[in-house]
């Protein structure tokens, strides 16, 4: 699939800009790298099950003002955050946003980042990785984003929201925003970043990149969240690295969306290492989900655990692929992956292919995947104790999903969670 109908805006956008001049030929590299391969098709391997032929071939346009617009449902569920960094219709709002004065912590807008410091912008941006020509096509489209750096020995109990509303637009927009947690020795943080939709059905098409690094004897909670309305669609690029004895905990929940794509890398770098990868996916009617995992076990002694879950219903889709590669000189790797589908209707389906790639020979690796019904006889034992089946539908569900968000560690997120909008009627 090709470029041609991002090309005029492309131009348009870099004709109007206002950022750096090198920061304006980096997007133009980023631009002639996506441009020469377009879009992914499913004859790409990592695309075999997900079809972006309607992002492909829809109309866009990029925010250039902040909306003053917003919901009184989107207002409300601003109130549930202390710290929080606002962005609505893909623009950041200052006086929607609440920061910590915390010593050690900065954090503050992308663009404000790129004005204040250009140098740490700059080696952030030759770190990043690309998987894929989506990831290209973002960096191409970068505007604002995200910029958390926590200093040696900072510990903020209270998560950090990166929020992205949703509301009524001029028109269809593509927002790419890009968003850096950087976290140094010692540290511990939970960040919350969520993509919400709160009124109208305006196809918006996100597609948004994160840059995490945990350095050694540190821990971050990161968690993504995803309900956006079933005519917009996103793209999610993590790419995350932890150094010696550090801990970086993720976890994904998708509950809405016409196409959701996930993509997470974590290179593990330092001896002792962990992360643990948890998901949570609640699709229905013609939603797509995909999520692509990879673990990179660079040396000894590291560990990874990932558990994902999956509930379909209806002509929903969900994708899972999962990879560990373990390196020869990965001796003592621990790590262990598991996949778990529940199909409520008989057209859901889901691809599952968890993987493993083992160079070393002194490790413990395990992984599985389920796909599987309700089980009529479980209903049929609530129904013989007067529970309507409706009921007992529901407790088998929330059954199922609990030990997955019971993985998530950072107890204000999974409040946080919890109190989610229409989360508790989901599960």
């Amino acid at each position: 699939m090709n470029a041609s109908n991002y090309k005029n805006i492309f131009a348009e956008v870099q004709e109007s800009s206002s950022l750096p001049d090198w920061l304006n030929q980096y997007k133009q590299d980023q631009w002639s790298s996506f441009e020469q391969t377009g879009f992914p098709t499913r004859q790409n391997e990592e695309f075999k099950y997900t079809s972006l032929k309607p992002v492909a071939e829809s109309q866009y346009a990029v925010p250039s003002k902040v909306s003053q617009h917003l919901s009184e449902k989107a207002r409300q569920h601003l109130e549930q955050m202390e710290f929080k960094l606002v962005f609505v219709n893909g623009l950041y709002n200052a006086e929607l946003s609440a920061l910590p004065s915390e010593a050690g912590l900065e954090i503050k807008s992308l663009n404000d980042k790129i004005q204040s410091d250009e140098i740490s912008v700059k080696r952030v941006l030759d770190a990043l990785q690309t998987q894929h020509s989506l990831e290209n096509l973002n960096l191409a489209f970068l505007k604002d984003g995200v910029w958390i750096q926590c200093g040696r020995d900072v510990s903020l109990s209270t998560p950090l929201h990166i929020v992205y509303l949703f509301d009524e637009a001029e028109a269809p927009l593509m927002v790419s925003p890009l968003n850096v947690v950087l976290v140094d020795s010692g540290s511990k943080i939970s960040v919350v970043e969520s993509y919400i939709s709160f009124s109208g059905e305006q196809s918006h098409f996100i597609n948004a990149k994160t840059f995490l690094t945990v350095s050694e004897n540190a821990t971050l909670h990161h968690a993504q969240w995803q309900y956006l309305n079933e005519n917009s669609s996103l793209v999610l690029s993590t790419q995350s690295q932890v150094e010696k004895s550090g801990a970086l905990h993720t976890f994904a929940l998708d509950q809405g969306g016409k196409i959701s794509r996930h993509d997470l890398m974590i290179k593990l770098v330092g001896e002792g290492a962990h992360a643990a990868l948890n998901g949570l996916y609640l699709t229905s009617h013609k939603q797509h989900v995909d999520h692509h995992t990879t673990v990179d076990h660079m040396v000894p002694h590291a560990t990874s655990a990932q558990l994902y879950k999956g509930i379909l219903d209806d002509d929903s889709r969900a994708v899972f692929n999962g990879k560990v590669f373990v390196r020869q000189d990965a001796q003592k790797t621990d790590s262990k992956q598991l996949n778990k589908n529940l199909l409520l209707s008989k057209k859901a389906n889901v691809d599952t292919k968890p993987q493993l790639e083992i160079a070393a020979d002194d490790v413990s690796c395990m992984h599985g995947a389920t796909v599987g019904q309700i089980n009529s006889e479980e209903i049929f034992y609530f129904e013989s104790r007067g529970i309507p089946e409706d009921q007992a539908r529901r407790t088998l569900i929330s059954g199922f999903s609990k030990d997955v968000l019971q993985e998530v560690v950072s107890e204000e997120i999974k409040d946080y969670l919890y109190k989610g909008f229409h989360f508790k009627e989901l599960v």
